[in-house]
């Protein structure tokens, strides 16, 4: 007999996006040092923060049809972020930080993309059909 797998549903993923959102924010606005690290480092930081947040937000708020608007609200987010930075003494707004961010939300995308294409094909679906279905 087959165990049952548990998923999270939307509700615990829209928690799980909602304090992510929030430790991000305390991490970016904060007047901590931000981590010492190679050159770009924190570039790569962005963009994985941003990645898992357009994660969340796709497993949060499924369907093909919210996909621009989880985009749009993540960069806006993004966008929110750097306004704020750009108003404390002790951050600074960076254009390459929103770069990071927006570059974060498109590998996501990609690569849900690339996964759906590929589970398609193994299911003997259409990538078209299995849009479609979500």
């Amino acid at each position: 007999m087959k165990q049952a797998r548990w998923t999270p549903g939307p509700t615990v993923l829209r928690a799980a996006l909602g304090v992510t959102a929030g430790a991000i924010a305390v991490l970016a606005l904060s007047p901590l040092p931000a981590p010492s690290g190679p050159e770009g480092v924190d570039k790569l930081q962005h963009l994985a923060a941003f990645a898992v947040l357009a994660a969340l937000a796709e497993g949060a708020y499924p369907g093909r049809h919210t996909r621009l608007a989880r985009w749009g609200l993540l960069l806006g987010y993004g966008l929110l972020i750097e306004a704020s930075q750009a108003l404390l003494p002790y951050r600074d707004a960076s254009w390459e930080d929103l770069i990071a961010n927006a570059a974060g939300v498109l590998a996501y995308a990609l690569a849900a993309g690339g996964l759906r294409f590929w589970l398609a094909g193994r299911s003997g679906r259409t990538a078209a059909t299995q849009a479609r279905a979500e």
